[in-house]
């Protein structure tokens, strides 16, 4: 089967991870990835060699995200493409795009705003107690707040995602 690629993609990927052009097609990666399992239709394979060299902006990829960069397929790649990294590699990029969605950017804003990427349940809460642990303190929100701010962090995440995060809420 031929493939198609489409050169301004594939230099784009290509500039990020020169490796990845030693991928010969043959889907190692699929039959070891454990996101298969789970993920209905997502296919590393598919997503690494003809969705991210055949399309036109390979970075607005949905499927790049459901990568859990884990390495079981750069374990048996027997061409040491490592497609983690060229997936890692196009994350960022997407992310620098204003492409990363909302399943990315929330728990990013949530750290922001609160301290911690998901709220504590009452049932998180119990099972502290049980185990004996402290109530949960977001004491040090104040200092993350000052290092995503002197950082620049803060407005450049707001810019990207468009999440408000500039818009003067804690």
């Amino acid at each position: 089967m031929l493939l198609t690629v489409r050169y301004e993609a594939r230099n784009q990927v290509l500039e990020m991870e020169q490796v990845a052009e030693h991928c010969f097609k043959c889907g190692v990666c699929a039959l070891v990835c454990p996101v298969t399992r789970y993920a209905e239709g997502y296919n590393p394979r598919k997503t690494f060699v003809y969705e991210v060299f055949g399309a036109s902006e390979p970075t607005a990829n949905e499927d790049l995200w459901s990568c859990a960069v884990c390495y079981k397929c750069n374990e048996v790649c027997p061409q040491d493409v490592n497609p983690p990294e060229v997936f890692k590699s196009l994350k960022n990029a997407a992310f620098q795009d204003g492409l990363a969605p909302s399943s990315v950017t929330a728990p990013i804003e949530s750290v922001i705003h609160t301290g911690v990427a998901f709220p504590m349940s009452a049932a998180s809460k119990k099972r502290r107690d049980q185990l004996g642990l402290r109530p949960f303190s977001s004491k040090g929100i104040h200092e993350l707040r000052r290092i995503v701010e002197a950082t620049g962090f803060k407005r450049r995440f707001s810019e990207l995602s468009g999440s408000g995060t500039d818009d003067g809420k804690r």
